[in-house]
């Protein structure tokens, strides 16, 4: 649900020290997350289906709270500086 995923993707931008970023146009502003800067929507649904963080000056470790974007079917986060293991808890259940 749309306030699950925008909770998940606020979860990211504060753990991930999204102040920081190279850019995040639109993160946590009250426009569908579709709109997001780095977000792809499926256009039928509107769920999330992408999202492409890389080379974004990202820095942290992998919140649990990316199990709640359970329609998500990529996530790319290389060329930040995350540390830390990749929680079971998300990963395992991708798509």
């Amino acid at each position: 649900d749309e306030v699950g995923e925008r909770w998940a993707l606020a979860s990211l931008y504060y753990g991930w020290e999204g102040e920081n970023w190279t850019s995040a146009e639109n993160w946590l502003s009250s426009d569908s997350v579709c709109e997001w800067e780095h977000i792809t929507c499926d256009l039928q649904t509107g769920d999330i289906r992408e999202i492409n963080l890389e080379n974004n000056n990202l820095v942290g470790t992998i919140p649990n709270e990316m199990v709640m974007l359970n329609s998500t079917q990529s996530i790319s986060l290389s060329g930040n500086a995350l540390t830390g293991p990749l929680p079971n808890e998300v990963f395992g259940t991708m798509p």
